[in-house]
């Protein structure tokens, strides 16, 4: 298995390798790490993974909310995973990411330390998360795979936020359109 291009990655020009296993039922997974941990989503969810720059900071935001980048034309807003998932705060560096999702018909950048590489998962690889390991408001984990001596946490991101938490991005991309509009003079 190959790396991921650092530089950038979208579906339509996937730079890099992924390792197949076809002799049995299996997943592709973009792997990421925050802290020392490793995650992966869906490749499926995945729409694009860009490097962070022109972040636009959101007052009044919920804490796990960095603010908003413009992605082509698109605004975007970012979640900090670390803030999100109560990891330790770290600042940015040349590897730092923005995995860009969709969820519930919405594109949502995720923050992540780096982005590890595209892999496969064989399905038996993936066991649930140990109840005793987790809290109770943890149903975004899909589970835990043991994949290749390495423990990765499966994410399921479709419940990584709530409707409301997804309304309220809504709501700050809305404005940011509605504030960026070109303005006509009526004079």
């Amino acid at each position: 298995m190959s790396r991921v291009n650092r530089q950038a990655w979208n579906r339509s020009s996937a730079p890099f390798y992924v390792a197949e296993d076809r002799a049995e039922e299996s997943r592709q997974y973009v792997s990421f790490l925050l802290n020392r941990d490793e995650f992966a989503v869906d490749i499926s969810e995945v729409q694009e993974i860009a490097k962070l720059s022109g972040v636009r900071r959101m007052p009044r935001s919920p804490g796990f909310v960095e603010g908003v980048i413009n992605l082509r034309g698109k605004i975007v807003p970012l979640i900090n995973l670390r803030e999100r998932f109560h990891i330790e705060k770290a600042g940015y560096d040349r590897y730092t990411r923005v995995i860009v999702i969709s969820v519930r018909d919405r594109w949502i950048g995720l923050i992540v330390d780096s982005v590890s590489e595209a892999l496969r998962i064989p399905s038996r690889s993936i066991q649930e998360a140990p109840a005793e390991a987790v809290s109770e408001d943890v149903e975004f984990i899909k589970g835990i795979a043991d994949h290749n001596n390495r423990l990765i946490v499966i994410l399921n991101m479709q419940k990584v936020m709530s409707a409301e938490e997804i309304d309220i991005l809504a709501g700050i991309k809305n404005f940011l359109q509605i504030e960026c509009a070109p303005r006509t003079n009526s004079t």
